[in-house]
Formats: structure tokens, sequence, C-alpha cells
């Protein structure tokens, strides 16, 4: 398989999509929190809003989670 590397975020979410969360490796879930993250991170950067504390909290979590289910996915048998 050749090694592809992603350029920006979206290109970023996007391989992990495909690679990760459409083989199963890790839950829809996890995706769909990813793209919300990634909503949060563009409202941050480009409008004038804030994000919450609520949000960057959940977001947090969110991401400690993804980051759990692909250790536990990788991990050797």
């Amino acid at each position: 398989m050749p090694t592809e590397v992603a350029q920006t975020h979206s290109g970023l979410n996007a391989a992990l999509s495909l690679q990760v969360v459409k083989p199963g490796l890790v839950a829809v879930a996890h995706g769909r929190a990813l793209n919300k993250v990634e909503d949060l991170r563009l409202i941050a950067d480009y409008r004038d809003a804030p994000v919450t504390v609520e949000n960057a909290t959940w977001a947090l979590e969110q991401s400690s989670n993804f980051l759990q289910a692909v250790q536990t996915a990788t991990k050797p048998s």
C-alpha cells in the first residue's frame, strides 16, 4: 500500500475515515466525533465566535476516547 501524506486537516480526516473508520478499526461514532471536533476547530480559527468551555471539554474527551480506541485496535495480540 503506498504511503500517502495528508497535507490539510480535511485531508487527514478523510484518510482517517477511509483507512480507520470504514474498515471498522474504530467505531463510526469516533469518526463522527472527530468531524465535530474539526468543526469546533474551524469555529475557533476562522469565525468570530468563541468555543465554549463545555464544547472544548467535550472535544478533549472525544479525542482521548479516539486515541484509546486506536491504541486498542493497533495493540499487538
